[in-house]
């Protein structure tokens, strides 16, 4: 059986590619939005703890771990690595290919950390639109001080992201609880809608939608502040599922 750390759409995909190839595998993500799988995939949801993994590629005979989390969800990929490593078992990266210059926009400068977004984004007056999810939300809010006020968070569609939008004092009318990606289009939309002068993304690749904030922002002259990948190396990656059946089918034997 394959473990597919998830919550991508290169997950998804992998998913329906090792169902079609008649390959067991189960499906482990952090949140309850969920795609709809064949009944033979396994569906998990919920954190997992050094403890709860390991037990988990041991008791269900795990071959091989294909993390395909975000490409900033560096926590669980390093837990990934680490109890692969201490299992035994094989680990494959499975990341989202970076823009090859997203700088050379006019719109976009590209940030090292969230405090230096938020930074920049006090430098301008107007409407700043977060689309770096929950988890680094209360550093931004913290970094933005009494330019709060201004913030427009895009989160997630769930009562965990939700909530923490609240608990951070964002005012209701300034969150926008929607699943992505979006089209330039939309985001144009939004941006125009709200007044957004400034917005903070992730260099989530051309499949985390980056393609179109860029587009959004020249067309709008909305600033775009990116927040740059942190770098990790792994033992083995690639880029898309169709590469990453073609590792396991190489390195894995019964597959």
């Amino acid at each position: 059986m394959i473990l597919v750390l998830g919550g991508t759409s290169e997950a998804r995909e992998l998913i329906l590619l090792c169902v079609q190839h008649g390959i067991p595998v189960m499906y482990t993500t952090t949140t309850r939005i969920m795609d709809e799988f064949a009944p033979t995939v396994e569906c998990r949801v919920g954190q997992l703890s050094p403890q709860t993994f390991q037990a988990l590629i041991i008791e269900r005979r795990i071959a091989s771990v294909v993390d395909a989390t975000h490409p900033f969800a560096i926590n669980i990929s390093r837990l990934a690595m680490d109890v692969c490593n201490r299992t035994k078992t094989p680990y494959l990266r499975l990341e989202r290919e970076t823009l090859s210059q997203p700088a050379i926009c006019r719109h976009v400068h590209q940030n090292e950390t969230v405090e230096e977004a938020a930074s920049l984004a006090c430098e301008t007056s107007g409407g700043i639109l977060s689309v770096i999810g929950v988890r680094k939300l209360p550093e931004l809010v913290t970094h933005l001080g009494n330019r709060k006020s201004d913030l427009f968070a895009r989160v997630l569609p769930v009562v965990k992201s939700i909530a923490t939008c609240d608990q951070l004092g964002i005012r209701p009318s300034h969150i926008i609880g929607m699943r992505g990606p979006f089209s330039a289009e939309f985001d144009g939309l939004l941006i125009r809608e709200f007044g957004i002068t400034t917005m903070i993304a992730k260099e989530s690749g051309d499949r985390g939608g980056l393609t179109a904030k860029i587009t959004a922002c020249e067309n709008t002259g909305c600033k775009l502040l990116l927040i740059v990948r942190p770098a990790i190396q792994y033992p083995y990656q690639v880029s898309t599922p169709v590469k990453c059946m073609a590792w396991l089918k190489a390195h894995l034997k019964n597959l």
